[in-house]
């Protein structure tokens, strides 16, 4: 019983650990590289109309913010976990991937971007959190 609810911690843990860097990315940069004036984005309204603004650059960085938080989040998670750990950051790396599908699907977004999202950013990333994991239990 302990160890179901520990993994569910876990997941919660990694969920919220993963989001706040994955946000935290993405402000941070947004500071560090200008936008392009006059896009606003406040609303899901505002980011489809500047959407067309961002380079190649913009979106790369959105892509390495996923595949940061994925990773951080389901480390987070594996770390916790004490049994399961693979499926708990697996977990992590299903929840973001529904994120961006999310996302992709609501902003219209170039398709090399999508698939680079999609196939990239979440579950090897999660898979790579997992094996991170257990390399830093396997030491102590």
């Amino acid at each position: 019983m302990k160890s179901d609810s520990t993994n569910t911690i876990s997941v919660f843990a990694g969920l919220i650990i993963g989001w706040v860097i994955q946000m935290g990315l993405i402000l941070i940069t947004g500071m560090v590289v200008s936008l392009p004036s006059g896009m606003d984005l406040t609303s899901i309204a505002g980011f489809k109309s500047s959407l067309h603004g961002f380079t190649t650059g913009h979106l790369l960085i959105f892509l390495g913010a996923h595949a940061t938080g994925t990773l951080a989040g389901a480390f987070t998670s594996a770390l916790i976990s004490l049994h399961q750990k693979q499926k708990s950051a697996l977990t992590i790396g299903f929840c973001f991937l529904l994120g961006g599908l999310f996302q992709i699907f609501l902003l219209p977004f170039p398709a090399w971007y999508g698939i680079l999202d999609m196939g990239l950013a979440y579950i090897p990333f999660a898979y790579f959190g997992y094996r991170l994991a257990l390399k830093g239990t396997s030491n102590m």
